[in-house]
Order: structure tokens, then C-alpha cells, then sequence
């Protein structure tokens, strides 16, 4: 400026005092007149104004980068990429452009499950997918390897699980699912046809006393056989054999 190059040359040439309060006195506008400013004073107080004057370029204090005139910063600080805002959701202070990458990892920000579609902090997303979310698929829990949602599983277990205890029908002993059909193949209490089919339908527990004492099937000895009988039929065919050899047994 006009008025630094007077005192580099006031300081080589060292002027006496009234030569130099007369050149300070000199009206001078701002050296950044065609910028816009319209201060006017006098050569001394220049420097004093552009310490202050509006239309000095300075770069943003924020670190941007932006190189700015002063009275354009206070506008600028108002959406510069690096002011600081505040989240939210969790309450901390970031830059402003650092805000999409926070708000993708927030956690206390609000998400959707992408299943249920309930909301929740996203810090509880995890605990919400292992225990509670009811559209997770889940293994089931007795061992068949079954894989169904967490809302279904419980019907699952009462009603279709192959590994599920049940009581059976005749004994009311419990066994899983997937062994009854093999338990009924031996479950003492369930009625069965008698074995020599006679037509009668006993527990499979009763089955040897059926046979030895009721069934009319049963090939037995006449009654007789201590007299010389050696009559065998079956116990429906006794009573017509008694009658046919009535004679013979008296004798």
C-alpha cells in the first residue's frame, strides 16, 4: 500500500517529524477500493483498517480451504463443509461433511429391520435379529434340523415337529414323534388282532393268556387225554368232539 511504501522509505530515509505527520495527514482511500470498499481516511490509520476491512481476502477458519472476503465468511461459516453440526440421534458434534458417513453407523439412529419391519436404535439391531425378531429363521430347537421363521417355531414344536414328545394313545408313555411308530410295534397296552385270528382284538400284553385260555383257535388236547384220548382239535371244534366221543371216553 501507499502507505507501507512511505514507511519503508520513511524508515531508510529517515524524513524529519513534520515532513512525516504531514504525509500521514494525506487522504487516501482503501487499496481495495475496486473490490467495493469505501472507507476514506488518512494514510496513517490504512494499516488500522485493513486489520478490519471487509473486502480482505482470508482463508475459512474452519479448513476448507475456501479463501473468502472477510465480510463474506460470517455467511459462508453458515453452510461451510466443515462446520460443526450435531447428530440427531446420538447428540455428538461433527463436521458437516462427515455427517453421511456418521449417520450410516449411528447407533443410536432409528432403522428398520429389513424382516419385521420394526424400528429400533440401530445398537439393538443385533440383539433384535438373535432374540427376538419373529421373521428370523431359526433352527429348531428340538433337532430336526428344520429351518423356520421364530414366529412359527413354537407351532412348530406343539404340532409338526418330528422330534417333538408325544404320549402314546394306548400306554400314555411319551416318545418322540418320529419313534411311535416303532413303539407301536411293541407297546404292551395297544389292542391287536389275536395273532391266530380268531377274530378277537386284546392288549398285546393279554395276548399269551388269550391265546392259552380263550382263543377258539388254540389247538388243544381232549380234556380226556388221561384216558387214552389223543383226540387235538382246535378249543371251537372241543365242544363237538366231546360229543362224538362221548361213548369212547366212558368207556
Amino acid at each position: 500500500s501507499t502507505y507501507q511504501t512511505y514507511q519503508t522509505s520513511h524508515s531508510q530515509q529517515n524524513p524529519n517529524i513534520p515532513v512525516r505527520k504531514m504525509v500521514s495527514s494525506l487522504k487516501c482511500y482503501c487499496p481495495l477500493i475496486q473490490r467495493g470498499c469505501e472507507w476514506l481516511g488518512t494514510l496513517q490509520y490504512c494499516e488500522d483498517h485493513l486489520d478490519t476491512c471487509g473486502y480482505v481476502r482470508d482463508e475459512c477458519r474452519l479448513g476448507c480451504g475456501e479463501v473468502l472476503q472477510r465480510n463474506e465468511l460470517k455467511l459462508h461459516m453458515d453452510s461451510c463443509p466443515c462446520r460443526e453440526v450435531k447428530c440427531g440421534h446420538c447428540f455428538r458434534d461433527f463436521k458437516f461433511c462427515e455427517m453421511p458417513k456418521h449417520l450410516k453407523e449411528c447407533p443410536k439412529m432409528k432403522v428398520t429391520c429389513e424382516l419385521c419391519d420394526e424400528m429400533m436404535c440401530r445398537e439393538d439391531m443385533t440383539q433384535h435379529l438373535e432374540q427376538d425378531c419373529g421373521m428370523m429363521e431359526v433352527t429348531c430347537s428340538l433337532g430336526c434340523d428344520v429351518r423356520i421363521t421364530r414366529d412359527e417355531l413354537k407351532t412348530h414344536i406343539i404340532n409338526t415337529c418330528v422330534q417333538r414328545e408325544v404320549s402314546c394313545e394306548y400306554c400314555w408313555e411319551y416318545s418322540k414323534f418320529c419313534d411311535i411308530p416303532n413303539h407301536l410295534k411293541k407297546c404292551p397296552k395297544m389292542e391287536v388282532l389275536c395273532e391266530l385270528n380268531c377274530g378277537i382284538v386284546v392288549c398285546r400284553e393279554d395276548m399269551a393268556q388269550h391265546v392259552e385260555q380263550d382263543c377258539v383257535e388254540k389247538e388243544i388236547e381232549c380234556p380226556f387225554v388221561k384216558y387214552k384220548c389223543v383226540g387235538l382239535m382246535k378249543r371251537k371244534n372241543l365242544r363237538n368232539h366231546l360229543e362224538e366221543k362221548r361213548i369212547e371216553h366212558l368207556e
